[in-house]
């Protein structure tokens, strides 16, 4: 439920509540590509070119509220998994189409199964045998000079897996999650992964993610693997359960990218836009004091707003979510801050709450109970007119996370409501 204030001073002019599921009349959304979401029942879902999604947590099946995201291109070619045959490596079994794998050492490897788990296409693969030396069990879901990549990027690496069979007892290493960075000819420059213990769980519960900034002066392309490695003698029997494998350019995962069924090919989600304009906004906003209260989660690393008030351009505006490092409730004339709370705790990758008031010369904000510092001079910006949901006016500064809920007051409300409705 969303807490409000109704008193004959403060009645909100805008409450938005996306943990029911559902988008208000006044908001309009767009998004150029389908994208993907969970569904209440924890399924992996697609939806339609221009449809907003309101996800669920695969683990606990509560509502997260409505997914806004940046645009973001899935560099794996067959994250679906398809064309794989089952059978052992080299006797009849096949891999997914682009799909590769090493078994070293004495080790065999197998496709056991491919189907399709809450929504979420896999792959079985088994590694088994005794190591005659030390023995690597690896996958990689593209080959080494495929997917172009050079110094100073950020590349982010996902991948749901489950162990399905047997054990991994007795490994030296691993498994781990890599992103490699390679020669322009295929050749490994360095790389960097991070070790989990798969286990058998429910699959939509157990992605896993790792971000490496590419450092290699000869580095032409890049990769991601899961590799285990066990030494000499031991004995090998386990098999993971892979699905969606990812690969995309950012500091962080986002939702999985999938192409259409039956294409091979990297695949774009582009951004969620939401905006409230024109007449519904002017009938809501207030240019001389506003308050906004809501609940939001980002998994962002940069600008994350929750709600962007603008002129259409970026040097009038009012902002209110997470810079890249704070969060943020902040009013911006002529291109220079002129309202902004001091002393904002740093952003989290948490549930945020945050009530911010702006007003000239009056600006205070809450963030989960507690009032920060006022800025007591300011102006507010002039001729406001869009008001843009989870990113700005042209799509850029997006959210990256879950908008729970968000209530606009046309109204400076007194800091003891932003601390209990910040709470």
């Amino acid at each position: 439920m969303i807490p409000l204030l109704t008193t004959r001073m403060a009645q909100p002019s805008l409450v938005l509540d996306f943990l029911a599921g559902t988008l208000d009349a006044r908001i309009a959304f767009t998004r150029a590509s389908t994208a993907s979401y969970t569904d209440n029942a924890g399924t992996l879902r697609s939806v339609a070119i221009d449809t907003p999604r309101f996800d669920t947590d695969p683990a606990t099946l509560l509502p997260r509220g409505l997914l806004a995201e940046e645009q973001r291109t899935n560099q794996i070619r067959n994250p679906r998994a398809e064309g794989a045959t089952v059978g052992t490596i080299g006797a009849g079994g096949v891999l997914p189409t682009n799909w590769g794998r090493y078994a070293t050492a004495g080790l065999s490897s197998a496709v056991v199964a491919v189907g399709t788990e809450s929504g979420i296409p896999y792959c079985d693969i088994r590694w088994w045998g005794t190591a005659t030396g030390t023995a690597s069990a690896t996958c990689f879901p593209e080959p080494a000079t495929v997917i172009a990549g050079g110094i100073g990027q950020s590349w982010t690496a996902s991948m749901f897996c489950t162990l399905v069979g047997g054990s991994l007892a007795g490994a030296s290493s691993g498994p781990a999650l890599n992103v490699i960075e390679y020669t322009a000819t295929g050749v490994y420059v360095v790389g960097s992964g991070v070790g989990f213990t798969p286990i058998a769980a429910a699959l939509a519960t157990q992605r896993r993610s790792y971000t490496r900034m590419l450092t290699g002066d000869t580095t032409n392309f890049v990769g991601t693997t899961i590799a285990t490695t066990f030494p000499t003698g031991a004995v090998v029997d386990f098999t993971l359960r892979i699905g969606v494998p990812q690969l995309e350019q950012g500091p962080f995962a986002s939702s999985p990218i999938l192409p259409p069924a039956g294409t091979l090919a990297a695949s774009t989600r582009a951004a969620d836009i939401a905006k409230i304009a024109g007449a519904d906004f002017a009938a809501l906003y207030n240019p001389v004091a506003c308050t906004v209260v809501t609940r939001f989660q980002s998994f962002g690393a940069a600008n994350s707003f929750v709600l962007r008030v603008s002129d259409l351009g970026y040097s009038n505006g009012l902002s209110f979510g997470c810079n890249s490092g704070t969060v943020l409730a902040q009013a911006v004339v002529a291109g220079t801050p002129t309202l902004s709370p001091g002393g904002m705790p740093a952003r989290t990758a948490a549930v945020t709450n945050l009530a911010g008031a702006l007003a000239s010369d009056d600006a205070q904000a809450a963030v989960n109970g507690t009032t920060v510092t006022r800025d007591s001079a300011g102006a507010m910006p002039p001729g406001m007119v869009q008001a843009n949901l989870g990113s700005d006016h042209l799509g850029f500064n997006n959210l990256n996370g879950w908008i729970q809920r968000l209530v606009l007051y046309p109204s400076r409300i007194p800091d003891t409501m932003l601390r209990s409705l910040s709470a």
